[in-house]
């Protein structure tokens, strides 16, 4: 017999496509637009607080709200912070080394994918993720040195572009985030005279923030679509 063919969804027609097939209606969103629902509902940043939520997990996300709520991008350009031409310097000695002239697009190191990858060039073979923050390890270090400089760089961008009150970081990186915080901090208060309040919620279960945002979402979108069915229902 032979297999039936593949059948091709746009990105546009997808979420309708699982929509027609569960018989409920999808919405597809980033990782970190739902992560940052979910540290909002558990009352980490305020519901009208300007907030820069950083995705730090198998790819690099960012959600980004002003005071007048999420904001929506007309194309995939928009939150990709891993596209800028941003780059950190690197050597063998770690971020900002001996100046050997080799640098790494900052943006690439905020991904488990990018900073594996990384840290393989220096000579570091990341058997788990978890021994970039449990290991004390001279190379390791460097590593860590290279994502603290990238995560300033990218937070820079942040803050000199949409203002945030409040950044948060969340994801699989979150644990490496939680160890290098008192040093970021400290590189933002250099470089800025009111850099946002930086938080990671979480570090332990980040898969919850975004499991639970989404919920929330969905939520939020039936209680309304339902009040609206009441009202209507009294009105005729």
């Amino acid at each position: 017999m032979l297999p039936e063919p593949l059948v091709t969804i746009s990105d546009g027609s997808l979420s309708s496509a699982l929509g027609s097939a569960l018989g409920v209606e999808v919405m597809l969103e980033t990782d970190a637009d739902m992560a940052l629902a979910g540290v909002t509902s558990l009352g980490y940043v305020d519901a009208g607080e300007a907030a820069v939520l950083f995705t730090l997990s198998t790819a690099l996300t960012v959600s980004t709200r002003t005071r007048l709520g999420l904001v929506q991008a007309r194309t995939s350009a928009f939150g990709d912070f891993a596209a800028l031409p941003v780059t950190v310097p690197v050597s063998k000695t770690g971020a900002g080394g001996d100046g050997d002239g080799s640098t790494v697009p900052a943006g690439s190191l905020l991904s488990v994918r990018g900073i594996t990858d990384y840290a393989a060039s220096q000579g570091v073979v990341l058997e788990r993720t978890s021994k970039l923050w449990l290991s004390e390890d001279p190379a390791i270090v460097r590593v860590r040195q290279a994502f603290t400089a990238a995560l300033e760089s990218e937070i820079l961008v942040a803050a000199i572009t949409t203002d945030p009150e409040t950044c948060v970081l969340t994801g699989r990186l979150a644990p490496l985030a939680t160890l290098v915080l008192s040093e970021l901090r400290d590189r933002l208060v250099a470089r800025l005279a009111e850099p946002p309040t930086l938080l990671v919620p979480g570090a332990d279960d980040n898969g919850l923030t975004t499991a639970l945002g989404a919920a929330h979402t969905a939520l939020v979108i039936e209680r309304t679509q339902f009040l609206g069915r009441v009202r209507e229902t009294q009105i005729s």
